[in-house]
């Protein structure tokens, strides 16, 4: 059999499935991300990845400069998502904490004589790096 004809027979079938699998992916992405935003009333779903992935496959040389702005347009999108859902699906309460409130008083104090107080209260809270987050944002 001839080379061309072997290399035709093997890698189009190959070439075909990653076709439908990336509009298969296009298609479920849509549906994964159905209500990410809304058209005319209606939620709908990001479409066109499938798509997208084709052309940078396809071109992946001039498009490295894209390459940073689609990575920059993802972190927004992800961004917005989060905001949304902080303000659409998120139940807040507001309430005192006593654990915080005696962190105001610490302020004043220099910081290695707060340390020990701090670290009590990133324990009782559990943040394990709320103590220094405090020493480098707490300046009196």
């Amino acid at each position: 059999m001839e080379r061309s004809l072997r290399n035709r027979l093997t890698f189009g079938p190959i070439m075909l499935a990653g076709l439908f699998l990336l509009l298969w992916l296009d298609h479920m992405a849509q549906q994964w991300t159905a209500g990410a935003y809304t058209y005319r009333n209606e939620p709908q779903g990001v479409a066109g990845l499938g798509l997208l992935v084709l052309l940078l496959i396809i071109l992946p040389g001039p498009n490295v400069i894209g390459y940073y702005f689609l990575v920059r347009t993802g972190g927004h999108y992800f961004s917005l998502r989060g905001a949304r859902r902080g303000l659409v699906t998120v139940d807040w309460s507001v309430q005192a904490s006593p654990a915080l409130a005696t962190l105001r008083s610490l302020v004043n104090d220099p910081p290695d004589a707060r340390e020990e107080r701090v670290r009590a209260v990133a324990d009782t809270l559990r943040l394990e790096h709320f103590a220094s987050f405090f020493q480098r944002s707490a300046t009196p």
